[in-house]
């Protein structure tokens, strides 16, 4: 069996969701976009996209609506051999996400490991029903903030 081979069975098979980008850099040397090379089974599952949907097309393509956050430390991974992990909101995926992006063997290609926690925070607010819509709001907002900032709830 190819070595190639051997390595799409195993992220296949896999428990998490993982891709392959390539970051485009403009004549800069600037990022500016990055392409899916490869979404495994898990990774497709957790977006709702099919692999035709991601294959070859670029993030601005998939999510014209949405703001590339992810750009910069996709390049530091795919350009500068950093591996970079970080816990936030997904607005992609509508959850909170664990991603760890580390380099390829190859410059300009990152791998990158996504965990959903969303049911995580989901079922630790949800089983306290005793707490009402404007504690539960608060409390998942709190939640998604993840200690980095303060919410305040205005009316």
């Amino acid at each position: 069996m190819e070595q190639d081979q051997i390595l799409l069975e195993m992220f296949n098979q896999g428990k998490r969701a993982m891709y392959v980008v390539h970051v485009l850099l403009d004549k800069h040397s600037q990022p500016v976009d990055w392409v899916f090379v490869y979404v495994n089974q898990i990774a497709m599952e957790l977006s709702g996209f099919t692999r035709e949907d991601l294959y070859e097309k670029k993030y601005s393509e998939v999510f014209p609506n949405q703001k590339n956050k992810w750009l910069k430390k996709y390049s530091e991974a795919a350009w500068d051999g950093k591996t970079v992990e970080l816990e936030e909101f997904s607005d992609e995926l509508g959850a909170m996400i664990h991603l760890k992006i580390t380099p390829t063997h190859q410059k300009g290609y990152c791998l990158c490991y996504i965990s959903d926690t969303k049911d995580d925070l989901m079922s630790a607010l949800e089983y306290r029903e005793d707490i009402n819509t404007e504690q539960r709001r608060t409390a998942l907002l709190n939640a998604l903030c993840i200690d980095y900032t303060d919410v305040y709830l205005c009316d």
